[in-house]
């Protein structure tokens, strides 16, 4: 009886986990466009990556994205003020600007233009794109 409930815990762990990434991709995609002359950190990254993928971003998935990979505690959620200004301070001579959404959260003026297209398959039906 324990070996089963073991393993049903254990399937249904995995299945979380498959959840999470998927969620992670959603808020972290991997299609957007970030300069290496703009030095962003890793976690700056993550939250601009996060900004490509709506309209404005709440406060709680932003933290979501930069710790939602990070068991126990997270920072407080005042740390997404630092963050954001620093970011501001890196992103301006470039003519990125991220807007403040009142008591709601964040958004990246003209977030479309950082996000690339999806490459197409190189191979279509066994072709290499060749007509016949």
């Amino acid at each position: 009886m324990i070996s089963r409930v073991e393993a049903r815990l254990r399937d249904e762990n995995e299945v979380l986990r498959e959840h999470n990434l998927q969620l992670q991709e959603l808020i972290r995609p991997d299609n957007v466009l970030i300069v290496d002359d703009w030095r962003l950190t890793q976690f700056e990254r993550r939250l601009f990556r996060c900004l490509t993928t709506r309209t404005w971003c709440p406060y709680d998935i932003l933290m979501a994205a930069l710790y939602a990979d990070q068991p126990g505690d997270h920072p407080d959620a005042r740390i997404l003020r630092v963050m954001v200004s620093k970011m501001r301070t890196k992103l301006r001579p470039f003519g990125v600007e991220i807007e403040t959404v009142w008591g709601l959260g964040y958004r990246l003026r003209d977030r479309k233009r950082f996000v690339r297209p999806p490459s197409l398959p190189k191979q279509i039906n066994g072709s290499r794109g060749r007509r016949s």
